[in-house]
């Protein structure tokens, strides 16, 4: 994108890839040595990111989402430890293993705005950069970002390719991450191990801007949150805002605004509502997602296709009847389910975990006598939700 006006940032021409279970890095990295014209096979990928890892460290996990190999590092986070699968140092020397020349370096620093600028500084090199994200869990590529040239140069938005979204209709059409989501949700530092209170970029290594951004914090209470009919205006008024682009016809020209779904954060984040956006037949071609205590629009997500639609959402009473006398493992027992006991908790809920790194894919929580399990909005349940694995 070329400065035009008061507007100003750059994008690179890249494409979105999905991820296996674990295997962000790898997916990032074809998505950036594609680009390059440099094809190599995801697991050929995976087996040198593998290869890579600087060896072991502290207690191994069964539970990582890539399994366990032998030079895999492991870290102690309180009690229970987190295995890497795609470690910084892993990942870096995988990408320049293949480049003509090691272009990446790794970045650590200890503020949001840091990592930011090192981000925006590799993507004005050329060079896209792999962000480590939610605390050390998930590597998403930032392809471009926005900014306003009447303030200096202050960054608005950002532009990633994450690896986690849904591949049920291909490369979804989205917007920018506003920056004060991009800070106060997406950039939150270690909480432990070797990268604690740090923030990861890798990129280019020079000519690190200074950037000016703006943040958010939200202790994300319940009480703040505003009302769906607020949510609900801003939605209409946000879909005739992306309608100016044209890209966005095809999933919102015919839609009109489904009722506003809230999700609350159990990391203590902002609570979000999830708009969809429907055709008449019912099903949903559009999502756009709104702060819950500001009415702030986030991200957006739509089809490119006619005739395709977003995956629908079965209610959680539709669900819960399908779960009648499954047997579930919990806690060290395994308890049968009964639909008729079965009650949601309250509205949808959402973390980032090993089970979700995308907040399109909250959960419904939901208890049965003294015992609580997560049932994700695609059906998908689980008896917990955990953090076994990093750079996932």
């Amino acid at each position: 994108m070329s400065p035009s006006g008061d507007t100003c940032g750059r994008t690179l021409g890249l494409t979105w890839v999905h991820q296996h279970p674990g295997l962000c890095g790898p997916a990032c990295a074809t998505m950036i040595l594609d680009a390059r014209g440099i094809h190599v096979p995801l697991p050929q990928l995976w087996t040198d990111v593998k290869n890579n890892t600087p060896g072991p460290a502290g207690p191994a996990n069964p539970g990582s989402l890539c399994g366990q190999f032998p030079k895999q590092v492991c870290e102690a986070c309180g009690t229970t430890p987190f295995c890497w699968c795609s470690h910084p140092a892993a990942l870096v020397a995988t990408l320049n293993q293949h480049l003509q020349q090691p272009d990446y370096l790794e970045h650590v620093v200890a503020a949001e705005s840091d990592a930011t600028a090192h981000a925006v500084s590799s993507i004005d090199s050329g060079l896209a950069p792999v962000v480590l994200v939610y605390g050390l869990m998930h590597w998403v590529v930032m392809y471009g970002y926005r900014c306003d040239g009447s303030q200096g140069r202050t960054v608005t938005h950002v532009l990633i390719h994450d690896p986690a979204d849904s591949p049920d209709i291909g490369e979804l059409l989205t917007e920018g991450i506003p920056i004060s989501d991009w800070h106060a949700d997406y950039l939150s530092g270690g909480d432990c191990g070797h990268y604690k209170d740090a923030w990861v970029v890798l990129g280019a290594g020079y000519n690190v801007p200074a950037v000016k951004v703006s943040k958010y914090h939200s202790e994300g209470q319940l009480m703040k949150v505003l009302q769906p009919g607020v949510i609900l205006d801003r939605a209409r008024s946000e879909a005739r805002r992306l309608l100016s682009d044209a890209r966005w016809e095809v999933a919102l020209k015919d839609a009109r605004p489904g009722a506003p779904v809230l999700v609350r954060r159990l990391d203590g984040g902002a609570a979000y509502y999830i708009v969809p956006f429907e055709r008449s037949d019912g099903l949903p071609t559009a999502r756009l997602l709104f702060n819950g205590d500001t009415g702030d629009a986030g991200q957006a997500w739509g089809i490119q296709e006619p005739g395709a639609n977003m995956p629908p959402w079965p209610s959680g009473a539709e669900l819960i009847r399908k779960l009648n006398g499954r047997e579930v493992a919990i806690q060290g027992r395994t308890i049968r389910l009964d639909a008729s006991l079965l009650r949601e908790t309250g509205p949808l809920v959402w973390r980032p975990c090993d089970q979700s790194y995308n907040k399109l894919l909250p959960f419904h929580e939901i208890q049965q006598g003294n015992d609580t399990l997560y049932l994700r909005v695609d059906g998908e349940l689980f008896p917990e939700l955990t953090r076994m694995s990093a750079g996932a």
